[in-house]
């Protein structure tokens, strides 16, 4: 192990589970709006895992939003490169 990843890894322990899903949330959201929508469909699955891991910082709308991604996913299939 990496000096660095012991410190990603103490850094992620010392946040509680409610920082965490806002910090997965808000990465989620700029890897989402860095991505959409050129490559939206090859990144889906590493975009929603993201956004899922931060639902519950979300407010309603924001829930309903990754709900209906997520639903988007069930029809795309996962490319693998």
């Amino acid at each position: 192990m990496w000096l660095h990843d012991s410190f990603q890894q103490a850094a992620y322990r010392s946040l509680s589970a409610r920082q965490r899903a806002v910090l997965y949330s808000k990465v989620g959201k700029a890897f989402l709006q860095a991505i959409y929508p050129m490559n939206l469909k090859d990144l889906l699955y590493e975009v929603l895992g993201l956004l899922n891991k931060g639902m519950d910082s979300e407010d309603a709308n924001g829930r309903h939003y990754i709900a209906n991604l997520n639903l988007c996913k069930l029809s795309t299939p996962r490319t693998y490169k």
